[in-house]
C-alpha cells in the first residue's frame, strides 16, 4: 500500500513531476495508519534521534508528510499535523503451529508475490518476476548457512526507494501475531494456524530527488531569464525572419552565407532537410534510400560538406549504385570536395572518430537501426525514450546526434510530427556545460537533474 504515485500530473505548473497519492490510497483505509504510525513514531523517539534528527526534517514534514492528509477529506483536519510519514507498507504471514511445538510458514514453497506496479497491492504469481529471483537468491544463501528452509518466516524484501538522507533514513515496522480459529482445509486438526499482520513505513527519497530537481531547475530558468530580458553583452539574432528571408531570395550567390544562431532550429535544420528532399524527388527515392541519405548526418560537423554534396547530386544523371554515405564519404575527401568531410568550424567532437576506420558493415547495421526506429516511432511501437536509446546503437551517434537525425527526419517527413521534435533529449555535453558553469561542477547534480529541470 505505496503512499506514493511517480506519474506525470495534469497541473501545467509542475516542472519537475511532483510525485503524487495514488488514487485507490485515498479510499482503502491506509492513510489514517499514517497519523496512527506517526504518533507511535514520535513517542517512542522522544530525542529525535530517530525520526527528524535535522532541522530541515520539520519542513520536509511539512512539504510532504502533511500533503498526503490533505488528500482524503475524510481525516480530520487537527490529524494533520500528525503526520511525519511519507509511506506505509502492510504484510501478512500466515504460521502452521503442530502439537510439537513446530512452527513453519510454507514461505519457501510459494510461488507469490507482491506486485508494485499498481495503485493496489495484490497477490500474483511471479514465478520469473524480480520478486522471485530475489527469493531464488535468498534461499540459496540460507542453504549456505545451514539454515532449514521451512523455518524461513518472511523472505527479504528489496527496496532501494526509502530516504537516504540523515533523519530520514530509516525503517520502522510494528506488528501483531493472532490465532486464526479457522480450520484451513487440507492441514490436521492439531495444526494451529497463527496470521501476523506487519505494518512498515519508511520515507521516500522521491522526494529528495523532487527538491534537487526543483532546485536545479530553478537555477537553470534564473539565468535563461536574466538572459532572456538582459541582452547586453550576449550573441542573439534580432533580425525579423522576414528580412532574413529576403535576403536568401534575393542573394547575389547560391553559396551558403552564416548568421547568427536563430532561437529556431529548424532554420538550420531546414538546410539538411531541402537538400535531402530534392534528391529524394528527383530520383523518386522509396525509404530505404532516403534513410541512407539521413544517415550521412552522422558524418557532419556542419552544413557544408552536406549541402555541396547534395547539389552534385543534382547535377549527375544517375545516383551512385553504392550507399548514400559511403558515397558521401568518397566526395568530401575527394579533390572535388575539398578532401575532407569537415564543415565550417573546429569540430572537436568529430575530430577523433574522423581519424578511426568506419566499415560499412558498421554502416549498414546504423542502417538497419534507423529503419527500424523510424517504422516503430510511425507505428507507435517505439515511445520516445525507447528511440533515443535505440538509435544510440550507431556508431558515432550520442545524444546530440540522435537530436538531428530525430529533426531533419521530421522535417523531411520521414517521421511524422512526433513529441520527438517538441522535447529533444538534453545531450550529456550539454549536461556538462551546465553542471559546470551553473553549478561549479557539483557531482551531486546528475544528467538526470539536469535533463529534467529543462525539459
Amino acid at each position: 500500500m505505496s503512499s506514493l504515485n511517480i506519474r506525470p500530473t495534469d497541473d501545467k505548473d509542475d516542472l519537475v513531476n511532483r510525485p503524487t497519492i495514488k488514487s485507490a490510497n485515498i479510499t482503502d483505509g491506509i492513510l489514517p495508519q499514517f497519523v496512527l504510525l506517526s504518533t507511535l513514531l514520535l513517542k517512542v523517539d522522544t530525542r529525535n534521534d530517530f525520526y527528524c534528527g535535522l532541522s530541515t526534517g520539520n519542513e520536509r514534514r511539512v512539504h510532504h508528510a502533511q500533503r498526503l492528509m490533505e488528500e482524503d477529506p475524510l481525516i480530520p483536519k487537527k490529524d494533520h499535523n500528525k503526520n511525519v510519514i511519507e509511506s506505509v507498507s502492510g504484510i501478512g504471514n500466515v504460521y502452521y503451529k503442530y502439537s510439537s511445538d513446530d512452527m513453519f510458514t510454507g514461505a519457501h514453497v510459494a510461488e507469490l508475490g507482491a506486485d508494485h506496479s499498481g495503485g493496489n497491492i495484490t497477490v500474483r504469481q511471479s514465478p520469473r518476476k524480480e520478486s522471485q529471483k530475489n527469493k531464488d537468491s535468498m534461499k540459496t544463501k540460507f542453504k549456505e548457512w545451514g539454515i532449514d528452509l521451512k523455518w524461513v518466516a518472511l523472505f527479504p524484501h528489496i527496496d532501494d526507494f526509502n530516504g537516504r538522507e540523515p533523519g530520514q533514513n530509516f525503517l520502522g515496522s510494528v506488528s501483531r501475531t493472532v490465532i486464526d480459529d479457522n480450520i484451513i482445509g487440507g492441514l490436521p486438526v492439531e495444526c494451529v494456524t497463527k496470521r501476523r499482520m506487519t505494518m512498515t513505513f519508511c520515507q521516500r527519497k522521491v522526494h529528495e530527488d523532487t527538491e534537487q530537481r526543483e532546485m536545479c531547475a530553478s537555477k537553470i530558468h534564473e539565468v535563461l531569464w536574466r538572459w532572456k530580458n538582459n541582452p547586453a553583452g550576449t550573441k542573439q539574432n534580432d533580425d525579423d525572419i522576414k528580412e532574413y528571408a529576403k535576403q536568401i531570395r534575393y542573394a547575389a550567390t547560391k553559396d551558403l552565407f552564416y548568421k547568427a544562431t536563430h532561437h529556431n532550429k529548424c532554420l538550420y535544420y531546414s538546410i539538411f532537410s531541402t537538400g535531402q528532399r530534392k534528391v529524394a524527388e528527383r530520383f523518386q527515392l522509396g525509404l530505404y534510400r532516403q534513410v541512407e541519405a539521413l544517415a550521412t548526418l552522422v558524418h557532419c560537423n556542419g552544413p557544408d560538406m552536406h549541402h555541396l554534396y547534395f547539389n552534385h547530386l543534382l547535377t549527375v544523371d544517375k545516383l551512385p549504385m553504392d550507399l548514400v554515405g559511403a558515397d558521401f564519404i568518397r566526395y568530401c575527401t575527394s579533390k572535388e570536395g575539398g578532401k575532407s568531410v569537415m564543415s565550417k568550424g573546429e569540430g572537436i567532437r568529430h575530430q577523433p572518430h574522423w581519424r578511426l576506420p568506419y566499415l560499412k558493415a558498421e554502416m549498414l547495421y546504423g542502417l538497419r537501426v534507423l529503419l527500424s526506429v523510424i517504422d516503430d516511432v510511425n507505428s507507435g511501437q517505439l515511445s520516445r525514450e525507447d528511440a533515443f536509446k535505440r538509435i544510440k546503437e550507431i556508431k558515432w551517434v550520442g545524444g546530440l546526434m540522435a537530436n538531428h537525425l530525430f529533426a531533419v527526419s521530421i522535417l523531411h517527413g520521414l517521421i511524422a510530427k512526433h513529441k520527438l521534435q517538441a522535447f529533444p533529449e538534453v545531450a550529456s555535453m550539454l549536461c556538462s556545460v551546465v553542471r559546470k558553469r551553473l553549478f561549479e561542477n557539483d557531482d551531486g547534480t546528475t544528467d538526470e537533474h539536469i535533463r529534467k529541470a529543462m525539459a
